[in-house]
């Protein structure tokens, strides 16, 4: 059914195949309906890729509107991201905030750490 001329379906890829697509892209678009950790929306994050989600659970929590990336809760709030980036300057600042937020929040130290303190406190209060 997607048969626009700017949309490829790409089906299953390799991480390496992956990565290079996403490096050529610009934009990355997650529309999810729910989501847990959007593993997804932070690598792209990382990549410095401008990310616009559904404004769900998981991905509102890894994303700030306007500041690291763009909340849609509607068809319309996507089209009104995706104009207003093709007709203003490309948002510099928010890819260097979306990258600042996976190293300063979600890079594998931090994130085991919390872990292991969340789990530490779980066998205190047994």
């Amino acid at each position: 059914k997607l048969t626009s001329p700017n949309i490829e379906i790409i089906g299953w890829k390799n991480e390496d195949e992956v990565l290079r697509l996403a490096n050529s892209y610009d934009i990355f678009l997650l529309t999810s309906k729910w989501e847990g950790l959007p593993m997804s929306l932070l690598e792209a994050m990382y990549l410095k890729k401008i990310c616009i989600a559904s404004n769900v659970i998981g991905n509102n929590n890894v994303i700030t509107n306007n500041f690291n990336g763009f909340l849609c809760d509607n068809l319309s709030d996507y089209i009104d991201v995706i104009y207003k980036l093709m007709n203003e300057d490309f948002p510099n600042d928010l890819l260097i905030n979306a990258r600042k937020e996976i190293i300063n929040h979600y890079n594998s130290t931090v994130m085991a750490r919390g872990y292991a303190g969340i789990y530490r406190k779980s066998l205190k209060n047994r």
